[in-house]
């Protein structure tokens, strides 16, 4: 049964490797590189927390906070006394779980006709919400006129922060 202690040898080798090259792919700012190497490196099995750590920073500076706090969460769970001296806040993790932006949800609008029926409507145009932050908003103010050039003018901002805010605003 020499085969089994081979195979483990050689999957450690190339697991080594590619931590090397990752290394070495990161320190040239060769990220992507870099992220693939130390993601070939975990598959092999090797539990590195430079690996891990290193693909949280790649995914930091991807703005890919959901996997950046997942492999610094890893990374912290093998080594939390390294992780400790990399200079991290405490909160660091949650906060960069709690930064994490909802996904957007397109809306797509699929029209089915056959041949010889009546014609096909136009597709909706979706309309840029504007000012507003959300479909919602914008269907509540709808019925309000659109500010013109000039009406703003004549509006006392000091007394409307004081009626929506209260006290000195």
């Amino acid at each position: 049964m020499p085969s089994f202690p081979l195979r483990r040898m050689l999957t450690g080798l190339k697991a080594r490797y590619h931590l090397w090259s990752g290394r070495r792919a990161y320190r040239m700012g060769a990220f992507s590189d870099a992220g693939a190497h130390f993601h070939k490196a975990i598959e092999d099995g090797l539990q590195s927390f430079e690996a891990h750590l290193s693909l949280g920073k790649i995914y930091l500076r991807k703005q890919d906070l959901r996997r950046a706090a997942m492999f610094f969460h890893r990374a912290r769970g093998i080594d939390p006394g390294r992780f400790l001296l990399e200079g991290f806040p405490d909160d660091f993790i949650e906060s960069l779980q709690s930064e994490v932006p909802p996904t957007r949800r397109h809306e797509y609008r699929i029209v089915i006709s056959s041949a010889g029926e009546n014609p096909p409507r136009p597709a909706r145009t979706l309309q840029p919400l504007g000012d507003f932050r959300n479909r919602d908003e914008l269907l509540e103010h709808r019925d309000r006129p659109a500010l013109r050039p000039g009406e703003w003018e004549d509006v006392d901002w000091d007394a409307e922060a004081r009626r929506l805010f209260g006290g000195d605003a």
